[in-house]
């Protein structure tokens, strides 16, 4: 039971790893839903966030090999010419 230094109250009654082992397994679902809630949401925002950079970096290698074989394409054109 980690509460971050804050007193955990429970439908006004103070949590304790004794209350906690006298719950039933619905009452200990109802208390774990709301830190449930925030972690899948607080996940699912990382989990977007790393997606976004792993698109852009992407894009970026993508642009720039593009970029590369332009140049050197227009290169050997220009050594073949000459």
């Amino acid at each position: 039971m980690v509460t971050g230094g804050q007193k955990m109250t429970f439908k006004g009654h103070a949590v304790t790893p004794e209350r906690i082992d006298a719950m039933e397994d619905a009452e200990i679902e109802e208390l774990h839903a709301p830190n449930e809630a925030r972690l899948g949401a607080a996940m699912s925002k990382l989990l977007g966030f790393s997606l976004l950079c792993m698109y852009a970096s992407f894009s970026f290698m993508i642009t720039s090999y593009t970029e590369y074989m332009t140049l050197y394409t227009n290169t050997q054109l220009h050594i073949t010419q000459t």
